[in-house]
């Protein structure tokens, strides 16, 4: 039975993914995408935030620089990154439901997160939000797990 709900997340994970992946060539750039991937450049560069330039977010611009310093600062990664994120919110939502129900909550729930039109969209662009919707994720599914 177990196998059975792995498998349609897997599924679930692999088709966001894709539809994720196929959205991030054919939205507009924001301009909040530019300011942070030219931030991670600078940070990567050695210009100090808040001195030689101003950083927003710096966990989120400073994540930007090293994945930068190893892949380049495109549009394409910082978007890409955004979609992993998403991908790894969208495993603890389903752990989420699982720890608090049944595994069928949690694909519901996932399946519902993955699939919505606006998270696609959203999920795809260079945002701090999209890390700190991850993290609180993670958080939340560990402080169920450890108040149980």
């Amino acid at each position: 039975m177990e196998k059975k709900y792995i498998a349609l997340l897997i599924a679930i994970l692999a088709l966001s993914f894709i539809l994720r992946v196929i959205i991030i060539n054919y939205e507009w750039i924001d301009v909040d995408e530019g300011n942070y991937l030219y931030d991670a450049k600078l940070l990567s560069e050695g210009a100090r935030p808040f001195e030689d330039f101003y950083m927003k977010e710096v966990f989120y611009t400073s994540l930007l620089a090293g994945f930068g310093k190893i892949f380049g600062f495109t549009l394409f990664l910082g978007r890409f990154l955004s979609v992993l994120f998403s991908v790894i919110t969208i495993i603890f939502i389903y752990k989420i439901g699982n720890e608090l129900d049944n595994p069928r909550i949690g694909l519901a729930a996932a399946g519902i997160y993955a699939f919505m039109p606006f998270t696609i969209f959203w999920n795809s662009l260079v945002r701090e939000s999209v890390l700190g919707i991850m993290l609180t994720t993670i958080a939340v599914y560990f402080i169920i797990r450890f108040a149980r």
